[in-house]
């Protein structure tokens, strides 16, 4: 219905007056509001990298939502990801300083670091606690494993190839084999407790790649948000790139909307990363896209000073703030 507008929350259509009437009324999809609700300040978007791969994961297992709100889930995958982007990269690049061209040089290597680098495997015993007993680190991991982003399995150390390999379940055999060049061996114990084998636990490649990639916590980020619902509409998604008469705006990592208030978010691990520089930013961001809403989401607490900070920054700029972090993100976690 083309010649159909929105006015004090109604829909609105100049029709004669007839005693019966037919209209072919089409609603619209979720993107498509939100990209209406932008197109009004002149904007666009696309999914970021970070929003690429959160969105892989809600679409692969939507109960992960539900399962970063519990205490600690976030540190347990992180601790089972492989270390290879932002430490590594930092590495090659000391290493590699003083040498022209090296930008390049350490893309590729990063690159390679992906496709080589094994995915690691612990056993409970074997992960930091986090104040947590070893059995609600077990209740993670098999909530993960029941979600199909983590799978268990036994450890080989093959004296003859000197290489360590993982065995998921299904595969494991009687007699421990090394699956590259096939010589008997035993499954591995745990370190402390040598008497016999234990089930380790290795991430799925999409959640592992995700996860180094700083994915998760946007999720916690849209868990946050579904509190604020109340049965109105909500639309959000996990990070965007934004454009703005064909130049790069930024990149938001929460974008969307609650009823007729438009949101803009950023989430940190750390809150220290939100800087009165990285506030100001966001806010000033946040205003050029007509953001009724600007949410801060940190996975450990922030401090009164910046949330002070914040809510004055955004009350200027005619935005509501919402801050979740610590035990107002994580409600069961202790900060």
């Amino acid at each position: 219905m083309d010649d159909a507008w929105f006015a004090d929350g109604r829909l609105c259509l100049n029709r004669a007056t007839m005693n019966r009437y037919e209209l072919a009324v089409t609603i619209p999809e979720p993107p498509a509001v939100l990209a209406a609700a932008l197109c009004d300040a002149g904007v666009t978007f696309e999914l970021s990298d970070k929003g690429k791969y959160a969105q892989a994961l809600l679409d692969r297992a939507p109960g992960l939502e539900e399962l970063v709100c519990q205490p600690r889930a976030l540190e347990v995958i992180a601790d089972l990801t492989r270390k290879r982007t932002e430490h590594f990269k930092a590495d090659l690049e000391i290493l590699l300083d003083g040498h022209p061209g090296v930008s390049g040089l350490v893309d590729d290597i990063l690159a390679l670091a992906r496709e080589r680098v094994p995915l690691p495997h612990q056993s409970v015993a074997e992960m930091p606690k986090y104040g947590l007993a070893a059995s609600d680190i077990a209740s993670i991991l098999e909530q993960l494993v029941a979600l199909e982003l983590c799978s268990r399995g036994f450890s080989i150390n093959c004296a003859a190839c000197q290489m360590e390999s993982y065995i998921e379940v299904g595969e494991v055999t009687r007699q421990a084999t090394c699956p590259g060049c096939g010589t008997a061996g035993a499954y591995r114990a745990a370190a402390n407790k040598p008497s016999g084998p234990v089930i380790r636990y290795r991430l799925s490649s999409l959640l592992d790649l995700a996860s180094d990639q700083g994915a998760p916590p946007h999720i916690l980020g849209l868990a946050c948000l579904r509190r604020e619902v109340g049965g109105r509409p909500l639309y959000v998604i996990p990070g965007a790139l934004l454009e703005k008469g064909g130049s790069d705006l930024g990149e938001v990592d929460l974008l969307g909307y609650l009823a007729e208030h438009l949101i803009v978010g950023e989430v940190k691990t750390s809150p220290a990363d939100f800087t009165e520089e990285q506030i100001k930013k966001d806010i000033s961001l946040a205003a050029q896209v007509g953001a009724d809403i600007y949410v801060m989401v940190a996975v450990h607490p922030l401090t009164n000073k910046q949330k002070g900070m914040a809510a004055a920054l955004a009350a200027a700029q005619g935005c509501r703030l919402l801050t979740y972090s610590g035990d107002t993100a994580r409600p069961a976690a202790s900060s």
